[in-house]
């Protein structure tokens, strides 16, 4: 992941599933104000599989829990670059933990019972950096969006901070980082970011079982 000054909790799988209880605690407890809200009820619903039918009933194995299977497995992919774990249906996955984090995110913005997903976003950002990279290098099926990548995203893959990232793309540099310019913004060729990244201590390749 990519470093930055403020960031005081690592991502880590222990972090991250604390951080996710964390989420779920708030849940539980704005819904305790309205369960018998229909509306609510059915969000609750939506976000569980399968759902209970009071906030009480909540699966205790988070793994049962669609969205935080797939943060998880965001999680295994972009941080440890296991790509065996999606099933087949990377991309399915890869809707589902955007939409949790999205949710939690909204739910942090409405009360502050609930807590704001960093280490979510972390993990899905490793994830979606990881699948640019590697739907642009033909190692996962073909991503129906832009495989170019941001420093940003480099940074992620890297391990490093993205100031390090930007030096790197200056022309002085050893083992220079190639860009390009599309408007304001700076992006890298995913081959071109994978041949770099290869070359980097903190970047651990896609693992294709």
């Amino acid at each position: 992941m990519a470093q930055t000054d403020t960031q005081v909790v690592p991502l880590t799988k222990s972090n991250l599933i604390r951080e996710v209880w964390q989420i779920y605690d708030g849940l539980i407890e704005v819904l305790s104000y309205c369960v018998f809200h229909e509306d609510l009820a059915d969000q609750y619903r939506a976000i569980t599989d399968p759902g209970p039918r009071r906030s009480n009933e909540i699966p205790r194995d988070l793994y049962a829990v669609r969205g935080t299977d797939a943060i998880m497995r965001m999680y295994d992919y972009g941080v440890c670059g296991r790509s065996s774990d999606f099933e087949d249906d990377l991309l399915g996955y890869w809707d589902e933990a955007h939409q949790f984090t999205e949710l939690a995110a909204a739910a942090a913005r409405s009360n502050p019972a609930c807590a704001e997903p960093v280490l979510c976003r972390q993990a899905f950002e490793a994830g979606n950096a990881r699948l640019k990279l590697d739907a642009g290098n033909d190692i996962v099926e073909e991503f129906l969006m832009p495989t170019d990548l941001t420093l940003r995203e480099v940074a992620v893959l890297a391990g490093m901070t993205e100031r390090s990232v930007r030096n790197a793309t200056l022309a002085s540099a050893k083992d220079r980082l190639k860009t390009f310019q599309s408007g304001s913004s700076v992006y890298v060729d995913a081959r071109e970011a994978l041949r770099w990244l290869r070359g980097r201590r903190g970047f651990v390749e896609t693992v294709v079982n």
